[in-house]
């Protein structure tokens, strides 16, 4: 996956952590030994995906790399066909797919006509498509587990002793204990969410504070740029209010955001908290 920044790299590597993803990266401010271990674990299939910059990813010889992703899409064709020529080699199969802003249309017609308008152009799923994804996958847990201790492929009697114990805590009130254990395993309610009667706007309002104010002298599009880029939400969803030594952010969001971001403008370092 290459970004065009390096601390998306970081960034976007933290998140998909948080997803159970197997992720490494690499970018120029990495000690060597660390992007040394980073290609070696790769090369030795213990990270599934690699985010790093262009320069960073430069001399880099990963074999069966069936799929390339344009997390930012590059700046010029030269770069873009590098990109996409680390998949498909020696006439395997290869696939590459480039996530596109409205502000990016102009860079992505200008890539597309040099291949003869032959990349296909589609829309990137609702959040009820994500979540109804994410639903079915649990569902065909559940159907497997069934099919396991059905034939006797896993010794349920250690499990009765538990949800004995359980269903004391419920009051024996088998559907209660159902939900709660549901509750518990689903992630950040991303299944839950999919039975809300709020799906048309699923949007929250976060405020958070940062510790830059009219005294700093910085222009507010350049502060909300750098938020946007960090906490991967759009420009404009994002509100700030600036008083002299801080300012409020307000943040329409459909993601779960963290309590603390950094940001690094004209060489320092500002944080933001969450104010609840």
């Amino acid at each position: 996956m290459f970004v065009n920044k390096k601390y998306y790299t970081v960034n976007l590597s933290d998140n998909l952590k948080l997803a159970n993803y197997k992720i490494c990266y690499l970018n120029g401010d990495m000690d060597q030994k660390l992007r040394e271990k980073n290609i070696e674990d790769l090369k030795n299939k213990k990270y599934k995906i690699l985010i790093a910059t262009d320069v960073a990813s430069r001399g880099l010889d990963i074999k069966d790399i069936d799929l390339v992703i344009n997390y930012d899409i590059p700046n010029d064709i030269n770069t873009y066909i590098h990109r996409i020529g680390r998949t498909g080699r020696a006439g395997n199969y290869g696939k590459s797919i480039s996530f596109i802003l409205k502000n990016e249309i102009y860079l992505f017609n200008k890539i597309n006509k040099k291949f003869n308008n032959n990349i296909n152009k589609i829309s990137y799923p609702s959040n009820i498509e994500i979540l109804e994804l994410n639903l079915n996958k649990f569902i065909e847990k559940i159907k497997n587990n069934f099919e396991d201790i059905k034939n006797e492929k896993v010794d349920i009697k250690k499990y009765k002793n538990i949800i004995d114990k359980l269903l004391i805590f419920t009051e024996n009130n088998i559907e209660l204990l159902c939900i709660i254990l549901f509750k518990i395993i689903q992630n950040n309610n991303y299944i839950y969410n999919i039975f809300s009667n709020n799906n048309k706007n699923n949007n929250s309002k976060y405020k958070m504070k940062i510790n830059i104010g009219l005294q700093d002298k910085i222009k507010k599009y350049d502060i909300l740029k750098k938020i946007s880029e960090v906490m991967f939400i759009d420009i404009n969803n994002i509100y700030i209010k600036l008083f002299n030594n801080y300012s409020i952010l307000t943040i329409n969001t459909d993601k779960n955001i963290k309590n603390n971001y950094n940001i690094y403008i004209n060489k320092k370092i500002f944080k933001i908290k969450n104010l609840y």
